[in-house]
């Protein structure tokens, strides 16, 4: 063999990570920024695309859609009563992130076919879709 792994190979050496997923309140900010990182669409967006109109994106700079997540997600405080999220950890490394909430915090996916409709309003429901 080249060297290379095979999918085989791939699987085998991660059956013995330790995954661990958590409320995002109770991981820390640095953790959570660890996931999104500091190139690409992740840093820039900071889960907040479908939370801010489409007319209204380019004038939110990406500090304020940060801060704006750091008080959603409230990383660091456990004692939070909310959250939005969770944070996963692979063998104790933060390695993901998935947003957790109603739609209607969605504002850009939930708009005008989930305004109407009561009982979609409290389903939850991640960015990418429901």
């Amino acid at each position: 063999m080249d060297g290379a792994a095979t999918m085989a190979d791939t699987t085998r050496m991660t059956t013995d990570a330790a995954i661990s997923v958590v409320p995002a309140n109770e991981a820390s900010w640095d953790d959570l920024q660890a996931v999104f990182g500091t190139r690409g669409d992740a840093s820039r967006c900071q889960c907040q695309r479908f939370k801010i109109r489409d007319f209204q994106w380019r004038s939110v700079p990406v500090d304020e859609r940060g801060e704006r997540l750091r008080k959603q997600t409230g990383c660091g405080h456990p004692e939070a009563r909310t959250t939005s999220g969770l944070v996963a950890y692979l063998d104790g490394e933060p390695a993901g992130w998935c947003a957790v909430e109603p739609r209607t915090a969605y504002v850009r996916c939930c708009a005008p076919a989930f305004r109407g409709a009561a009982a979609m309003k409290t389903r939850p429901t991640t960015a990418s879709g429901p």
